[in-house]
């Protein structure tokens, strides 16, 4: 039992005391004279009379007489009884536990259960190890068996105290003994993950909004495997439909029935995952209603999770869950991003923290992918992004950015590559970017690269044009520096994805660097049997 449990334990005890006292004593109704002894009014009393007329006692004595006559309080007294007797049964049993040195195994199972409500640390952990041992040792009938589940599974439900894996091995306990009920395993499925919405503020009336759903572990067992699919049944902000077809141009319109993601993970300590869009794209969004008036305004999202096929149709056999979060939402014609003017010292900021110090073509080779026949075919697809290296450990320029990336090539072609922003972990790392946003604390320019079919041969020209609408894909970019910064003559070097950085510019040409995917794509499939 932790100490701050105990104490408060005590502290109702006290309390209860306190109120029983209180009642009985009862409170002040008049100010008349009352004899101490009896409590008989003696207002109409003729003056100096030495005795009382009901009791017998002298009342010329030190305070014999007090003024004001009380009447009892039953309802106090009741409350201070039940408030006194509550805490005495787990005070009780943890006495008990302490004084006599017994062990958990050898406490009926239904003070086992009542100590779960109060214990902490390890000594609840202990807990559902003890529980765990009685169900495989068919120590247990089926209704203690019932009522051991039902009190994992409203544990599961406590996101503010720490799980304990040990209480998913009681769930798989239940399981092997047979005792564990349909109904009762559609809920604990249900119950496992937790999934938070975090969406872009402040935003203005009748804009796009981007929204997340973010992954933040799961209360289950350590060995237990579990993949979801994510659908959307419904979304409103400020209580307006917020659903939408419409095209964006930057990210994926989010409307009911639309599968948003997945779910996996691996127990219960798992990294955090996007569930809606991926980690490297711009997905999901929603339309902010245009009747809504300036102020704050709650997201409210309903999804449904599914096992099994990707192709299962929604229906009301699967799971339900409701999706908050706050956001601001600010006039139509109020701006909605900022952009600071470029200056000639803004400028060299900016330029001193963007200039790449090294710059390589990265191919990514794997196999083809026929969307249409949803198969995968054993040929080579190879892609390039554009690696380049922009932390110069200067310090940040005092507004955020938020940019799109472009190469110019020898004969001044121009082609997008990505985008970059100041958010921590911008796209890339969600579970960092919603941690860090708030403080701006570390902030490190992220590269979001474009896929390719050819690399461009160097030496580029590397821009960084400010741009709104990426600003308005991230989570809290209000303020951007509005300049375009050129970097001239960048030599390039090539490689695959899972080599090791290149000590100096331009070592591996692209020839060689395909030639040594083709050949790795062959061994690999060999390896795997293709």
């Amino acid at each position: 039992m932790s100490a701050l449990i105990l104490l408060a334990l005590i502290a109702a005890l006290i309390a209860g005391v306190l109120l029983v006292w209180f009642g009985l004593r009862g409170r002040r109704i008049n100010r008349d004279p009352v004899c101490r002894d009896c409590g008989f009014n003696l207002k109409s009393l003729a003056a100096g009379s030495a005795t009382c007329p009901e009791c017998g006692g002298g009342l010329k004595r030190a305070k014999a007489v007090r003024i004001g006559e009380r009447r009892r309080m039953p309802l106090v007294v009741l409350a201070g009884i039940v408030m006194f007797i509550t805490p005495c049964v787990p005070l009780g049993v943890f006495g008990f536990t302490v004084l006599t040195g017994q062990s958990l195994a050898r406490l009926p199972f239904g003070l086992v259960v009542l100590q779960s409500r109060f214990a902490s640390g390890e000594y609840l952990k202990g807990i559902a190890v003890e529980i765990e041992r009685r169900i495989l040792a068919n120590a247990l009938s089926k209704d203690q068996i019932r009522e051991a589940v039902d009190r994992v599974l409203e544990i599961q439900k406590d996101w503010d105290n720490p799980w304990f894996e040990e209480w998913g091995q009681v769930i798989e306990a239940a399981k092997a003994v047979g005792e564990f009920s349909p109904e009762q395993d559609a809920e604990w499925s249900a119950n496992a993950p937790r999934i938070e919405l975090v969406a872009r503020s402040p935003v203005r009336a009748g804009d796009f909004v981007r929204v997340y759903a973010v992954s933040r572990g799961a209360h289950t067992s350590p060995n237990n495997q579990s993949f979801y699919y994510v659908s959307l049944e419904s979304a409103t902000i400020g209580g307006l439909d917020a659903t939408t077809k419409e095209t964006t141009g930057w990210a994926r319109p989010l409307h009911s029935g639309e599968r948003l993601g997945q779910i996996s993970y691996q127990g219960s300590k798992v990294n955090p995952n996007v569930v809606m869009g991926s980690l490297s794209s711009s997905d999901g969004v929603l339309r902010v209603p245009e009747k809504l008036q300036p102020g704050e305004y709650e997201v409210d999202m309903l999804v449904a999770r599914m096992t099994g096929s990707s192709r299962v149709s929604l229906d009301a056999s699967h799971p339900r869950q409701g999706l908050k979060a706050k956001i601001q939402v600010t006039a139509r014609d109020s701006p909605g991003i900022e952009v600071v003017a470029a200056s000639q010292s803004l400028d060299a900021q900016v330029r001193g923290k963007l200039e790449p110090k090294r710059a390589r073509w990265m191919l990514d080779i794997g196999p083809q992918f026929d969307r249409k026949n949803r198969k995968w075919i054993w040929e080579p697809e190879m892609l390039w992004k554009l690696d380049l290296e922009l932390f110069s450990g200067r310090p940040n320029p005092p507004f955020d950015l938020a940019m799109e990336v472009f190469v110019i090539d020898q004969h001044g072609k121009e082609t997008k590559v990505g985008t970059l922003t100041t958010e921590p972990g911008h796209v890339k790392d969600l579970a960092d970017a919603v941690q860090k946003a708030q403080t701006k604390s570390n902030r490190e320019v992220t590269f979001s690269m474009v896929d390719l079919a050819e690399p461009i041969p160097g030496p580029l020209s590397i821009v960084f044009r400010a741009s709104e609408r990426v600003a308005q894909e991230t989570l809290g970019i209000s303020q951007i520096y509005g300049g375009v910064i050129r970097v001239d003559d960048v030599a390039v070097s090539y490689s695959r994805t899972n080599d090791k950085p290149s000590g100096s510019l331009g070592s591996s040409t692209k020839e060689l660097v395909v030639e040594g995917a083709l050949q790795w794509f062959e061994e690999w499939k060999k390896r795997d049997g293709r």
